[in-house]
């Protein structure tokens, strides 16, 4: 049973007798996420993406550029096996974007001022080979 699972069991039952208690120590300060955090960096492994993307959904979003124009991903799911980093290719129902370690499967993509579709529809209207914009500035740029 993994830690989690069984603090899980153990603590769960006691909750309705649990009495809250105040944080000790000094308050913590967490600053605005920028637009720019949740730009999707195929140098990064999919595990990591998948979690951006999770994070950005519904707003700000997760977000790739291709073709010189912004491309948000409302949702996607992380696979295992994918093409080259940066590389986007029909996969069933999605895109399949391949990143450092992995894969992240763009299930839904919204291309800038378009209405939200599936991957693959998105894909199968672009011509040509489908690669990221490379980043400018590095990772976050």
């Amino acid at each position: 049973m993994s830690e989690g699972t069984r603090l899980l069991v153990e603590v769960v039952p006691r909750v309705p007798d649990m009495v809250p208690t105040r944080q000790n120590g000094e308050p913590t300060y967490a600053s605005k996420l920028e637009v720019a955090e949740f730009r999707i960096d195929p140098a990064l492994p999919a595990e990591h993406l998948g979690r951006v993307v999770r994070a950005g959904s519904p707003r700000p979003g997760a977000w790739f550029e291709v073709g010189g124009g912004r491309v948000k991903v409302p949702r996607a799911r992380v696979v295992p096996d994918g093409p080259g980093a940066g590389e986007v290719v029909r996969s069933g129902d999605g895109a399949l974007l391949g990143t450092r370690s992995g894969a992240l499967l763009l299930l839904e993509v919204q291309p800038e001022g378009r209405r939200p579709m599936s991957g693959a529809a998105w894909l199968a209207g672009r011509r040509g080979p489908t690669v990221l914009d490379p980043l400018v500035g590095g990772a976050g740029a």
